[in-house]
């Protein structure tokens, strides 16, 4: 119970700082990309040797893979999404889970957010009540739109460097850093980052913030190395989806349910420097209380530095099956460290998860890419 109340203080305190005040004179979230794709990888090895009798089959390995895409457009959307979790012993595969998700939207009208859907998902387990690999489709209709603001962040970091530098006398008007934003969405047309620095000046030296004289060439280098740096990407918005689904195969060799299911996706960045992330979804079929599937998620990150990130993430699923409840939850708390050489990393993780019994892991990562 105590354990309980710890993890739930810890969320309460992620969401009251996810939505703290900003020192941002507008929020990234009123800025709309007419297109965005969101994505992201992340791999996690984790080994453990000890040679001794206490504990003879501690030597073990895990593996994680994950990876997620998001596009949206005017018309047209999709999302991608797979989360593999594998522990090798000394002698073999010890144990594994795997699940990916799609699913594909058409939007009725390019300005209205309600959509159609169509999805997928296949999951696998070693667990011994698996009997074969889960497939399942939906079908149903929803409500929402992401989008990236990024480029409102880089905006947003060209006019904090612009201000310390005594470049401008003030914040920008919310329309010069509207269309600063626009021209760094677009800076795929432009056929040099000279081209888009000449029309970013004029849009700055074009208000009547700027200092005698103009930006100067250290001002344009500064600018450049905001645009190019590539920072974790920020974005905003939700849906909320409504749908039926089929078990075209029970991964538990069961009958083959028609479901009805429910997800909702929330995305908040407060400043540049934050992001949350919320998810959920359920499904169950007409015998409700035997019967259902419950996951609900919190991701949050925050960037002290150019070198140094915080991350934090939540995970609570529940599952019912002809009565037998399974409750599975995963904290995370993540310290990235990345030091100024092409390619390194150091993360220094510590874990709480309870499935059944509650388990701490504090684990040091450190990673380079040779290419």
């Amino acid at each position: 119970m105590y354990m309980k109340r710890r993890i739930h203080r810890f969320i309460c305190f992620l969401i009251v700082l996810a939505f703290s005040g900003s020192a941002w004179g507008m929020s990234l979230c009123d800025y709309r990309s007419p297109e965005s794709t969101i994505s992201n990888v992340g791999m996690s090895f984790l080994y453990r040797y000890c040679n001794g009798s206490a504990e003879q089959d501690i030597n073990r390995g895990q593996l994680r893979l994950n990876y997620n895409r998001l596009f949206n457009s005017p018309n047209f959307g999709y999302e991608l999404s797979t989360h593999n979790n594998m522990t090798i012993s000394a002698l073999n595969l010890y144990s594994f889970s795997a699940m990916a998700t799609g699913n594909l939207q058409y939007y009725f009208s390019p300005e209205a957010a309600y959509f159609g859907f169509a999805g997928t998902e296949i999951e696998s387990s070693s667990d011994p009540k698996y009997k074969a690999i889960g497939l399942f489709v939906s079908l149903g209709i929803g409500y929402g739109r992401f989008t990236d603001v990024t480029p409102m962040v880089r905006a947003m970091q060209i006019e904090s460097y612009l201000i310390g530098a005594e470049c401008i006398s003030g914040p920008l008007h919310e329309i010069d850093l509207q269309s600063i934003a626009y021209e760094i969405d677009n800076i795929n047309t432009y056929e040099s980052l000279a081209d888009i620095l000449d029309v970013l000046q004029g849009i700055i030296e074009g208000t009547r913030l700027i200092r005698i004289g103009g930006l100067g060439p250290l001002d344009l280098y500064e600018m450049a190395r905001i645009i190019e740096k590539g920072r974790r990407t920020r974005y905003c918005g939700g849906n909320i989806k409504l749908g039926l689904g089929y078990e075209i195969i029970d991964p538990y060799q069961a009958s083959n349910d028609i479901l009805g299911t429910a997800a909702f996706n929330y995305a908040f960045a407060s400043t540049p420097k934050s992001q949350l992330l919320v998810q959920g979804s359920a499904s169950s079929s007409y015998d409700i209380l035997n019967a259902y599937q419950l996951r609900l998620g919190f991701g949050y990150d925050y960037d002290f530095t150019d070198m140094i990130t915080l991350s934090a993430s939540y995970s609570f699923s529940r599952q019912v099956r002809d009565g037998d409840l399974i409750n599975t939850h995963d904290l995370s708390l993540d310290l990235a460290i990345t030091p100024s050489v092409p390619g390194m990393s150091i993360t220094l993780e510590v874990g709480l998860t309870q499935d059944p019994n509650w388990v701490t892991d504090v684990t040091l990562f450190m990673s380079m890419d040779f290419l």
